[in-house]
This record gives C-alpha cells, sequence and structure tokens, in this order.
C-alpha cells in the first residue's frame, strides 16, 4: 500500500504482508461496518504507525521512498 503523508515528496510504500501484521492493533470505528484506522504522525524525521494500547507504536520510516 502507498499512502501520501501530506505531500508527494512524502510516500510510503508498505508490503501488503507488513500491514496485515499490524491490522488487528489498529484502532477501528464503531459500528457493524466498522473499518481500521491507520494512524501515522512524524516525529523528529521519523514516521511512526500507531497501534491501540498506550505507547504502541511501530516505526515504519523505513518505507518512506
Amino acid at each position: 500500500m502507498v499512502l501520501g503523508c501530506g505531500a508527494a515528496e512524502r510516500l510510503l510504500a508498505i508490503p501488503r504482508e507488513e500491514l496485515q501484521a499490524w491490522t488487528s492493533k489498529m484502532h477501528v470505528s464503531a459500528g457493524p461496518n466498522g473499518h481500521r484506522h491507520i494512524r501515522i504522525t512524524n516525529d523528529a524525521d521519523r514516521y511512526v504507525l500507531r497501534l491501540k494500547g498506550r505507547g504502541n507504536k511501530v516505526d515504519i520510516t523505513r518505507f518512506l521512498v
């Protein structure tokens, strides 16, 4: 999956297998058709995928293209 992070120069290309490994830990919308939320923050030139649970995050900077 390729995600744009605010500008065309900031693209993250995350392999499907990697993303699927984190899916169960992502935030989900309430309701019968709940969907996953991909929450990415930029902190000191690092891109971080924020997951459920306090302080639960994954450094995804390596996927920056």
